[in-house]
């Protein structure tokens, strides 16, 4: 309740405008793309620009609590289309995460800054620190604070297997046409605005506030945007293109076989994490068991969380014999 009136008196004060997006400063450390540097060149990916059959689920920024955190949501959306376009596998990294590293304010934050928090500090799972229905206040979400050694060092494991580079686009229909043969696209906009052909648009005199993935077209009538707010699924008139756009560059270095290990703080029973969904629980029977696959190479460090309420305890049970 305390957030939220807080957020209508910021608004009210003219102390928060938009939705979490900060305008980057654009400067010679910034990479753009066509410029030669990073990675390389980049393969085209998707020859028509069309992305729609690897969009990622839906997740809201704002729920008991307006988050700001839109460039964060954007950006691992971005990075989630593609893991699974070109490597086949459904991700969802924690927006929590990056939002503490990155430093995300009650104004938001840039997309150019989140992106290089991922760069320095990698992803975790989203189950490892979700936005569920404990999470409350703005001072939960973004805990711990400052970030704890144990994701910290699962961000690290993540850098070992990926490879992330992120590039400025310029802004001509043509160019991002282009872009999106290689990447869906971090998008700016100016939200929310609709016009009676039920396209959204940015008003003349006004400028962008929010931070979205393009992740397609049809030329000359609208752009499709995946959003971090209801309806996740919009167009974007053609003639209201972004003003700030980044093409993303992922790479699997490694596949990650390990698997995640997880206990509630302040008790001693150690689980595995499994599942499609990542959300089932299996018992490892024993410490000197969670050892042996530890050495093994297959189990990671445990991490402790603050409860199992997003997870499902299953009557399954792993025993690692010598």
């Amino acid at each position: 309740m305390f957030d939220r009136l807080l957020d209508k008196l910021l608004r009210l004060l003219k102390l928060r405008s938009g939705h979490g997006f900060i305008k980057d400063v654009i400067d010679e450390t910034h990479y753009f793309a066509g410029d030669g540097l990073g990675l390389g060149a980049s393969k085209i990916i998707r020859p028509d620009g069309q992305w729609d059959e690897f969009l990622p689920d839906e997740e809201k920024q704002k729920r008991y609590i307006e988050t700001m955190n839109c460039t964060t949501y954007g950006t691992l959306n971005a990075l989630e289309i593609l893991a699974k376009t070109k490597y086949k596998v459904d991700k969802n990294w924690s927006e929590r995460y990056i939002g503490v590293l990155a430093r995300t304010t009650r104004s938001g934050n840039s997309p150019h800054r989140v992106a290089e928090a991922i760069r320095a500090n990698g992803n975790i799972d989203e189950i490892l620190l979700p936005f569920n229905d404990n999470i409350t206040s703005w001072w939960k979400y973004y805990s711990p604070k400052p970030m704890e050694q144990q994701y910290l060092d699962e961000g690290k494991r993540w850098l070992n297997n990926w490879d992330f580079e992120h590039k400025w686009t310029t802004l001509s229909s043509t160019a991002l046409m282009e872009a999106l043969k290689y990447s869906v696209l971090g998008w700016s906009v100016n939200a929310w605005y609709i016009d009676r052909n039920g396209f959204y648009y940015r008003p003349q005199g006004t400028g962008d506030n929010h931070w979205t993935v393009c992740y397609g077209y049809v030329e000359g009538e609208y752009w499709k945007i995946f959003d971090s707010y209801e309806p996740h699924l919009k167009k974007v008139r053609w003639d209201s293109r972004a003003t700030f756009a980044k093409k993303y560059l992922l790479i699997r270095l490694n596949e990650d076989t390990m698997a995640i290990t997880i206990k509630k703080k302040d008790n001693p029973q150690i689980y595995i994490v499994s599942g499609k969904d990542s959300k089932q629980l299996y018992w490892v029977v024993g410490w000197e068991s969670y050892r042996l696959g530890l050495d093994a190479g297959w189990l990671k460090p445990f991490i402790e969380v603050d409860d199992l309420d997003d997870y499902v305890i299953t009557g399954k049970s792993w025993t690692i014999g010598q």
